[in-house]
Protein backbone atom coordinates (compact mmCIF):
# COMPACT_ATOMS: atom_id res chain seq x y z
CA UNK A 1 0.00 0.00 0.00
CA UNK A 2 1.43 3.43 -1.14
CA UNK A 3 1.43 6.41 1.03
CA UNK A 4 -1.15 8.05 -1.27
CA UNK A 5 -3.61 4.58 -0.29
CA UNK A 6 -2.80 4.83 3.23
CA UNK A 7 -4.13 8.61 3.31
CA UNK A 8 -6.98 7.87 1.05
CA UNK A 9 -8.48 5.47 3.23
CA UNK A 10 -9.03 8.01 5.80
CA UNK A 11 -9.23 10.72 3.66
CA UNK A 12 -12.42 11.92 5.27
CA UNK A 13 -11.66 11.75 8.43
CA UNK A 14 -8.69 14.25 7.06
CA UNK A 15 -10.64 16.04 5.37
CA UNK A 16 -13.41 17.31 8.28
CA UNK A 17 -10.46 17.53 10.71
CA UNK A 18 -8.72 19.77 8.26
CA UNK A 19 -12.06 21.81 8.16
CA UNK A 20 -12.26 22.07 11.89
CA UNK A 21 -8.96 22.94 12.74
CA UNK A 22 -8.01 19.91 14.51
CA UNK A 23 -5.59 18.78 11.52
CA UNK A 24 -2.72 20.64 9.04
CA UNK A 25 -1.67 17.44 7.37
CA UNK A 26 -2.61 17.07 3.53
CA UNK A 27 -1.54 15.07 0.39
CA UNK A 28 0.84 16.65 -1.77
CA UNK A 29 -0.16 15.48 -5.48
CA UNK A 30 3.11 16.59 -7.26
CA UNK A 31 5.43 14.73 -4.53
CA UNK A 32 3.01 12.23 -3.40
CA UNK A 33 3.41 12.34 -0.22
CA UNK A 34 2.05 14.13 3.04
CA UNK A 35 3.07 17.90 4.25
CA UNK A 36 2.68 20.17 6.27
CA UNK A 37 0.29 23.30 5.27
CA UNK A 38 1.24 26.05 7.21
CA UNK A 39 -1.40 28.17 6.15
CA UNK A 40 -3.47 25.69 7.80
CA UNK A 41 -1.34 25.89 10.44
CA UNK A 42 -1.75 29.03 11.51
CA UNK A 43 -5.34 29.18 11.02
CA UNK A 44 -5.91 26.60 13.41
CA UNK A 45 -3.88 28.56 16.23
CA UNK A 46 -5.84 31.11 15.57
CA UNK A 47 -9.23 29.72 15.59
CA UNK A 48 -8.00 27.70 18.70
CA UNK A 49 -7.68 31.16 20.56
CA UNK A 50 -10.13 32.77 19.38
CA UNK A 51 -12.80 29.76 20.15
CA UNK A 52 -11.58 29.38 23.29
CA UNK A 53 -12.06 33.47 24.01
CA UNK A 54 -15.25 33.61 22.47
CA UNK A 55 -16.32 30.13 24.75
CA UNK A 56 -15.05 32.63 27.78
CA UNK A 57 -16.79 35.24 27.15
CA UNK A 58 -20.55 34.01 26.01
CA UNK A 59 -20.14 31.43 29.19
CA UNK A 60 -19.90 34.56 31.49
CA UNK A 61 -22.68 36.51 29.85
CA UNK A 62 -25.19 33.66 29.97
CA UNK A 63 -23.93 33.27 33.65
CA UNK A 64 -25.59 36.38 34.49
CA UNK A 65 -28.80 34.98 33.95
CA UNK A 66 -28.31 31.47 34.91
CA UNK A 67 -31.76 29.78 35.59
CA UNK A 68 -30.16 26.50 38.27
CA UNK A 69 -33.51 25.03 37.19
CA UNK A 70 -32.66 24.28 33.49
CA UNK A 71 -30.86 20.92 32.32
CA UNK A 72 -29.28 21.81 29.28
CA UNK A 73 -25.63 20.64 28.93
CA UNK A 74 -24.70 24.28 29.40
CA UNK A 75 -26.38 24.81 32.73
CA UNK A 76 -26.70 21.56 34.09
CA UNK A 77 -23.31 21.77 36.89
CA UNK A 78 -22.04 25.35 36.36
CA UNK A 79 -19.42 25.79 33.69
CA UNK A 80 -17.07 23.33 34.71
CA UNK A 81 -17.84 21.13 32.34
CA UNK A 82 -18.15 23.63 28.99
CA UNK A 83 -14.28 24.80 29.91
CA UNK A 84 -13.23 20.89 30.54
CA UNK A 85 -14.75 20.27 27.12
CA UNK A 86 -13.22 23.77 25.67
CA UNK A 87 -9.70 23.42 26.66
CA UNK A 88 -9.55 19.10 25.76
CA UNK A 89 -10.89 20.86 21.97
CA UNK A 90 -8.14 23.64 22.40
CA UNK A 91 -5.67 21.09 23.33
CA UNK A 92 -5.87 19.22 20.37
CA UNK A 93 -6.24 21.76 17.99
CA UNK A 94 -2.51 22.94 19.35
CA UNK A 95 -1.06 19.72 19.65
CA UNK A 96 -1.72 18.20 16.32
CA UNK A 97 0.14 21.85 15.13
CA UNK A 98 3.05 20.84 17.58
CA UNK A 99 3.13 17.17 16.07
CA UNK A 100 2.56 17.59 12.72
CA UNK A 101 5.75 16.02 12.17
CA UNK A 102 5.61 13.04 13.80
CA UNK A 103 2.14 12.92 12.53
CA UNK A 104 3.51 12.25 9.25
CA UNK A 105 6.25 10.26 10.60
CA UNK A 106 3.84 7.90 12.02
CA UNK A 107 2.27 7.31 8.36
CA UNK A 108 5.18 7.23 7.01
CA UNK A 109 6.71 4.73 9.28
CA UNK A 110 3.33 3.06 8.79
CA UNK A 111 3.66 2.61 5.05
CA UNK A 112 7.15 0.94 5.30
CA UNK A 113 5.55 -1.43 7.51
CA UNK A 114 2.72 -2.12 4.24
CA UNK A 115 6.08 -2.65 2.06
CA UNK A 116 7.62 -5.13 4.11
CA UNK A 117 4.50 -7.13 4.14
CA UNK A 118 3.45 -7.69 0.87
CA UNK A 119 6.72 -8.55 0.35
CA UNK A 120 5.78 -11.40 2.31
CA UNK A 121 2.07 -11.63 0.92
CA UNK A 122 0.01 -9.80 3.38
CA UNK A 123 -2.25 -6.51 2.53
CA UNK A 124 -4.13 -4.41 4.26
CA UNK A 125 -8.13 -3.42 2.82
CA UNK A 126 -8.35 -0.14 2.58
CA UNK A 127 -11.62 -0.38 1.83
CA UNK A 128 -11.61 -1.65 5.46
CA UNK A 129 -10.10 1.62 6.61
CA UNK A 130 -12.86 3.56 5.13
CA UNK A 131 -15.88 1.88 6.13
CA UNK A 132 -14.19 2.05 9.74
CA UNK A 133 -13.61 6.06 9.52
CA UNK A 134 -16.93 6.32 7.92
CA UNK A 135 -18.82 4.46 11.14
CA UNK A 136 -16.69 6.13 13.47
CA UNK A 137 -17.72 9.61 11.83
CA UNK A 138 -21.14 8.53 12.00
CA UNK A 139 -21.43 7.49 15.38
CA UNK A 140 -20.15 11.70 16.68
CA UNK A 141 -22.90 13.05 14.72
CA UNK A 142 -25.25 10.86 16.10
CA UNK A 143 -23.95 11.47 19.40
CA UNK A 144 -24.31 15.49 18.52
CA UNK A 145 -28.01 14.78 17.86
CA UNK A 146 -29.04 12.90 20.44
CA UNK A 147 -27.26 15.21 23.22
CA UNK A 148 -28.22 18.80 20.91
CA UNK A 149 -31.39 18.24 19.92
CA UNK A 150 -33.14 17.65 23.13
CA UNK A 151 -31.33 20.23 24.90
CA UNK A 152 -31.61 22.89 22.16
CA UNK A 153 -36.05 22.02 21.53
CA UNK A 154 -36.85 21.64 25.32
CA UNK A 155 -34.52 23.92 27.68
CA UNK A 156 -32.92 26.10 25.88
CA UNK A 157 -34.22 29.59 25.99
CA UNK A 158 -32.56 33.24 25.17
CA UNK A 159 -28.99 31.95 24.25
CA UNK A 160 -27.05 33.56 21.84
CA UNK A 161 -25.76 31.54 19.07
CA UNK A 162 -22.02 31.93 20.22
CA UNK A 163 -23.19 30.88 23.39
CA UNK A 164 -24.54 27.84 21.79
CA UNK A 165 -21.59 27.19 19.55
CA UNK A 166 -19.61 27.37 22.07
CA UNK A 167 -21.73 25.15 24.55
CA UNK A 168 -22.35 22.17 21.99
CA UNK A 169 -19.08 22.45 19.11
CA UNK A 170 -17.07 20.36 21.46
CA UNK A 171 -19.02 17.28 21.16
CA UNK A 172 -17.85 17.17 17.68
CA UNK A 173 -14.43 17.98 18.21
CA UNK A 174 -13.74 16.22 20.91
CA UNK A 175 -15.05 13.22 19.47
CA UNK A 176 -13.29 13.69 16.07
CA UNK A 177 -10.12 13.59 18.06
CA UNK A 178 -11.22 10.54 19.67
CA UNK A 179 -11.99 8.97 16.28
CA UNK A 180 -8.12 9.67 15.17
CA UNK A 181 -6.69 7.95 17.96
CA UNK A 182 -9.16 4.78 17.40
CA UNK A 183 -8.19 4.80 13.81
CA UNK A 184 -4.64 4.66 13.85
CA UNK A 185 -4.51 1.91 17.04
CA UNK A 186 -6.96 0.36 14.56
CA UNK A 187 -4.18 0.60 11.95
CA UNK A 188 -2.01 -1.11 14.47
CA UNK A 189 -4.26 -3.81 15.29
CA UNK A 190 -5.08 -5.13 11.24
CA UNK A 191 -0.99 -5.36 11.55
CA UNK A 192 -0.38 -7.03 14.61
CA UNK A 193 -3.12 -9.37 13.68
CA UNK A 194 -1.25 -9.72 10.32
CA UNK A 195 1.86 -10.67 12.04
CA UNK A 196 0.02 -13.66 13.72
CA UNK A 197 -1.56 -15.01 10.74
CA UNK A 198 2.32 -14.67 9.16
CA UNK A 199 3.46 -16.63 12.37
CA UNK A 200 0.47 -19.22 11.60
CA UNK A 201 0.87 -19.87 8.19
CA UNK A 202 4.59 -20.53 8.07
CA UNK A 203 4.42 -22.73 10.46
CA UNK A 204 1.74 -24.91 8.86
CA UNK A 205 3.95 -25.27 5.77
CA UNK A 206 7.00 -25.92 7.47
CA UNK A 207 4.62 -28.86 9.16
CA UNK A 208 3.70 -29.80 6.04
CA UNK A 209 6.35 -29.70 3.55
CA UNK A 210 9.06 -30.49 6.09
CA UNK A 211 11.31 -27.69 5.48
CA UNK A 212 10.32 -27.35 1.34
CA UNK A 213 11.14 -23.88 1.23
CA UNK A 214 9.49 -24.00 -3.07
CA UNK A 215 5.54 -23.87 -1.22
CA UNK A 216 6.36 -21.28 1.43
CA UNK A 217 7.92 -18.95 -1.66
CA UNK A 218 4.59 -19.98 -3.52
CA UNK A 219 2.73 -18.60 -0.50
CA UNK A 220 4.70 -15.98 1.10
CA UNK A 221 6.10 -14.60 -2.34
CA UNK A 222 9.71 -14.71 -0.54
CA UNK A 223 12.85 -16.67 -1.92
CA UNK A 224 14.49 -16.23 1.58
CA UNK A 225 14.85 -18.65 4.07
CA UNK A 226 12.58 -19.29 6.89
CA UNK A 227 14.85 -17.45 9.33
CA UNK A 228 14.63 -14.29 7.19
CA UNK A 229 11.55 -14.14 6.58
CA UNK A 230 11.28 -14.72 10.87
CA UNK A 231 13.89 -11.63 10.82
CA UNK A 232 11.58 -9.57 8.85
CA UNK A 233 8.25 -10.08 10.61
CA UNK A 234 10.87 -9.49 13.82
CA UNK A 235 11.47 -6.44 12.04
CA UNK A 236 7.70 -5.51 11.40
CA UNK A 237 6.82 -6.34 15.26
CA UNK A 238 9.87 -3.78 16.49
CA UNK A 239 8.54 -0.98 13.92
CA UNK A 240 4.69 -1.41 14.84
CA UNK A 241 5.66 -1.44 19.10
CA UNK A 242 7.93 1.91 17.95
CA UNK A 243 4.60 3.17 16.76
CA UNK A 244 2.65 2.45 19.94
CA UNK A 245 4.59 4.78 22.25
CA UNK A 246 4.43 7.28 18.86
CA UNK A 247 0.57 6.90 19.49
CA UNK A 248 1.16 7.38 23.36
CA UNK A 249 2.92 10.92 22.47
CA UNK A 250 0.35 11.84 19.98
CA UNK A 251 -2.56 11.92 21.95
CA UNK A 252 -1.22 11.13 25.40
CA UNK A 253 -2.02 14.81 26.77
CA UNK A 254 -5.48 14.80 25.05
CA UNK A 255 -6.54 11.71 26.61
CA UNK A 256 -6.07 12.81 29.81
CA UNK A 257 -7.89 15.98 29.44
CA UNK A 258 -10.87 13.76 28.34
CA UNK A 259 -9.97 11.47 31.06
CA UNK A 260 -9.95 13.70 33.88
CA UNK A 261 -13.24 15.34 31.77
CA UNK A 262 -14.92 12.27 31.96
CA UNK A 263 -14.22 11.31 35.76
CA UNK A 264 -15.36 15.03 37.23
CA UNK A 265 -18.34 15.18 34.75
CA UNK A 266 -19.72 11.67 36.31
CA UNK A 267 -18.71 12.48 39.69
CA UNK A 268 -21.05 15.87 39.58
CA UNK A 269 -24.11 14.26 37.69
CA UNK A 270 -24.00 11.04 39.80
CA UNK A 271 -24.73 13.19 42.46
CA UNK A 272 -26.84 15.64 41.16
CA UNK A 273 -29.13 12.89 40.02
CA UNK A 274 -28.83 11.40 42.98
CA UNK A 275 -30.37 14.72 44.60
CA UNK A 276 -33.28 15.07 42.01
CA UNK A 277 -34.22 11.50 43.01
CA UNK A 278 -35.04 12.15 46.09
CA UNK A 279 -36.54 15.42 45.77
CA UNK A 280 -39.92 14.53 45.91
CA UNK A 281 -41.01 18.24 44.18
CA UNK A 282 -39.49 17.26 41.03
CA UNK A 283 -42.49 16.16 38.64
CA UNK A 284 -40.19 13.72 36.23
CA UNK A 285 -37.28 13.21 37.94
CA UNK A 286 -36.19 10.22 35.44
CA UNK A 287 -35.99 12.67 32.54
CA UNK A 288 -34.40 15.38 34.16
CA UNK A 289 -31.57 12.42 35.56
CA UNK A 290 -31.38 11.32 31.82
CA UNK A 291 -30.56 14.64 30.11
CA UNK A 292 -28.27 15.85 33.03
CA UNK A 293 -26.64 12.26 32.71
CA UNK A 294 -26.32 12.28 28.30
CA UNK A 295 -23.19 13.87 28.28
CA UNK A 296 -21.48 12.01 30.86
CA UNK A 297 -22.51 8.51 28.75
CA UNK A 298 -21.86 9.91 25.68
CA UNK A 299 -18.16 10.70 27.03
CA UNK A 300 -17.84 7.50 28.24
CA UNK A 301 -19.05 5.68 25.86
CA UNK A 302 -16.56 7.35 23.69
CA UNK A 303 -13.47 6.29 26.22
CA UNK A 304 -14.96 2.49 26.01
CA UNK A 305 -14.75 2.13 22.27
CA UNK A 306 -10.86 3.37 22.19
CA UNK A 307 -9.76 0.96 25.31
CA UNK A 308 -12.03 -2.01 23.62
CA UNK A 309 -9.37 -1.09 20.25
CA UNK A 310 -6.29 -0.45 22.82
CA UNK A 311 -7.33 -4.42 24.02
CA UNK A 312 -7.78 -6.15 21.10
CA UNK A 313 -3.96 -4.49 20.06
CA UNK A 314 -2.43 -5.83 23.42
CA UNK A 315 -4.50 -8.94 22.83
CA UNK A 316 -2.79 -9.49 19.43
CA UNK A 317 0.59 -8.08 20.62
CA UNK A 318 0.60 -11.30 23.63
CA UNK A 319 -0.75 -13.62 20.61
CA UNK A 320 2.75 -13.37 18.76
CA UNK A 321 4.33 -15.07 22.22
CA UNK A 322 2.35 -17.86 21.45
CA UNK A 323 2.68 -18.30 18.35
CA UNK A 324 6.66 -17.97 17.75
CA UNK A 325 6.45 -20.92 21.13
CA UNK A 326 4.20 -23.26 18.49
CA UNK A 327 6.66 -22.19 15.40
CA UNK A 328 10.27 -22.89 17.39
CA UNK A 329 8.49 -26.41 18.52
CA UNK A 330 7.61 -27.17 15.15
CA UNK A 331 9.60 -30.01 13.49
CA UNK A 332 12.42 -28.46 11.75
CA UNK A 333 16.08 -28.82 11.81
CA UNK A 334 17.15 -25.19 10.20
CA UNK A 335 19.23 -24.20 13.13
CA UNK A 336 19.46 -20.29 11.64
CA UNK A 337 15.00 -20.42 12.48
CA UNK A 338 15.57 -21.54 15.56
CA UNK A 339 18.01 -18.74 16.97
CA UNK A 340 15.68 -16.20 15.02
CA UNK A 341 13.02 -17.51 17.17
CA UNK A 342 14.74 -17.28 20.02
CA UNK A 343 16.25 -13.59 19.60
CA UNK A 344 12.62 -12.46 18.50
CA UNK A 345 11.22 -14.15 21.95
CA UNK A 346 13.75 -12.43 24.07
CA UNK A 347 13.47 -9.35 22.98
CA UNK A 348 9.44 -9.53 23.13
CA UNK A 349 10.13 -10.37 26.37
CA UNK A 350 12.26 -7.13 27.44
CA UNK A 351 9.08 -4.90 25.46
CA UNK A 352 6.48 -3.75 27.69
CA UNK A 353 4.10 -2.44 24.87
CA UNK A 354 1.27 -0.66 26.19
CA UNK A 355 -1.41 1.65 25.27
CA UNK A 356 -1.19 4.40 28.12
CA UNK A 357 -2.56 8.44 29.10
CA UNK A 358 1.18 9.98 29.76
CA UNK A 359 2.33 7.73 32.02
CA UNK A 360 -0.73 7.71 34.62
CA UNK A 361 -2.56 4.36 33.83
CA UNK A 362 -3.16 2.23 31.48
CA UNK A 363 -5.96 1.92 28.57
CA UNK A 364 -7.63 -1.37 29.56
CA UNK A 365 -10.94 -2.64 30.92
CA UNK A 366 -9.88 -1.53 34.14
CA UNK A 367 -10.58 1.73 33.48
CA UNK A 368 -14.26 0.80 32.53
CA UNK A 369 -15.01 -0.06 36.70
CA UNK A 370 -12.09 2.54 37.85
CA UNK A 371 -14.32 5.85 36.39
CA UNK A 372 -17.78 4.45 38.04
CA UNK A 373 -16.39 3.83 40.82
CA UNK A 374 -13.80 6.64 42.12
CA UNK A 375 -16.73 8.85 40.58
CA UNK A 376 -19.03 7.10 43.48
CA UNK A 377 -16.72 7.19 46.05
CA UNK A 378 -16.00 11.08 45.18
Amino acid sequence: MEERDLYNSIAPLMYVTNMLSLSNVKMNKHRNRLVISYSNLIFNVIIAAVFFGCSIYATQNSMRDLDESMNSISEATDTFELYSAMITQTIAMLAMCVNSKRFISFFRRLNQVDRKMSVLGEQVSSETNKKFVVTGMSLVTIEFLITFLPDYFLFVDNETTVYLATSYYPIISTGLFKVQLTTLIYFLWQRFFAINRMLRKLKQWIEREKGNKKNTVRLLKSGNSYAEIVATIHNIFNELCALVHSINYLYGLQLLLAMCSAFALCARQIHGSYITLKDLTVRYPLTDVYFSCQWAFVQVMEIFIIIIFAEKTENEINKTVFNLHALYHCNTEEKYLQIEIREFALHMSHKHVRFHVCGFFNVDYSLITTIPARSRKF
